[in-house]
Parts: structure tokens; C-alpha cells; sequence
């Protein structure tokens, strides 16, 4: 199951502060999972974003959770994405 693909209603929800704040929570538990396959969705999600300012704060919210997992993007990203 991708990571993302539970919550269909991403884009809308990530409107409100509400949405945004469980995106970000949901990225960083993510990060701390440390799954390259899952990091690496979230990333593609990341790059499709057309808002720049959650696109920022969910690149944050998973390095801090890979961070917590002991690894970062650079090491876990191998492709550079």
C-alpha cells in the first residue's frame, strides 16, 4: 500500500491547517520508519505540490522524522530526488 494512497482527499485536506498539520505528522512518522520505498513517494508527493510553503514544511517534517530514525535524505535518497 503506497503511504499516501489511504488519504484521498490529500490535496483537498492540504488546504486547511488542520490537513496540513496531520500531512506534516504523517511525513515525519514516515521519516522515522526510515522505508526508502515510502520516502521515496513522499518525495514524488513533494515535488507535484503546488504549494511551496507545505512543500517546505513536509520536506522539514521528514528530515526531521528520518533524523529521529538515525539517517537523512542524502543517505536514504540515493537517486538525488
Amino acid at each position: 500500500m503506497k503511504c499516501l494512497e489511504f488519504y484521498p482527499a490529500t490535496r483537498t485536506s492540504a488546504k486547511s491547517a488542520a490537513g496540513q498539520e496531520f500531512l506534516r505528522q504523517l511525513v515525519t512518522l514516515i521519516g522515522a520508519k526510515s522505508d526508502a520505498a515510502e520516502v521515496s513517494q513522499v518525495l514524488a508527493y513533494i515535488a507535484n505540490s503546488r504549494e511551496s510553503a507545505l512543500a517546505f514544511s513536509l520536506v522539514r517534517s521528514l528530515g526531521d522524522g528520518l533524523v529521529k530514525s538515525g539517517t537523512s535524505l542524502a543517505k536514504i535518497d540515493s537517486e538525488g530526488n
